[in-house]
């Protein structure tokens, strides 16, 4: 198993973990869910092993099969991410990859400007600035061919 993740993500979780048992939790879910070495380093760094092993419940025990998926759904992450077209299970680097395609088509097809609420060409430019930056018809010859 230790083969399946790279060398310094083990070293990493040799470092940190002493439990035999935390070792192989941080190994499979990096191998999982394709983890960087700093998302490694954040989830060791905030217990996730321990908060795991915290959260294991008995639901699919508890809970009658007829009302399960609702039981679920009422306590499922806000976040929809269908529009992704990602399969059920995926890996936060999947995850990751998709957002940011999905955000680079968006900013490609934007013709507008972003960041800017509002903007206007002053008709004198400031005394102190005046030598240093073109004028405002400078400005305004070169904003017409865009």
């Amino acid at each position: 198993m230790v083969r399946e993740i790279s060398w310094t993500k083990n070293i990493l979780i040799f470092e940190k973990c002493k439990d035999d048992l935390e070792r192989e939790f941080y190994i499979r879910m990096t191998r999982k869910f394709g983890w960087t070495k700093n998302v490694l380093a954040i989830k060791i760094e905030t217990n996730t092993y321990e908060n795991t092993l915290l959260n294991q419940t008995k639901f699919n025990q508890t809970v009658s099969k007829e009302i399960r998926n609702q039981a679920k759904l009422a306590v499922k992450d806000e976040y929809t991410f269908d529009f992704l077209e990602l399969g059920e299970e995926h890996s936060e680097r999947e995850l990751e990859r998709a957002l940011i395609s999905k955000v680079e088509i968006f900013l490609r097809e934007s013709n507008k400007p972003i960041g800017v609420a509002s903007y206007r060409i002053l008709s004198t430019l400031p005394q102190e600035l005046r030598g240093i930056l073109p004028s405002p018809e400078q400005i305004a010859q070169l904003l017409e061919g865009v």
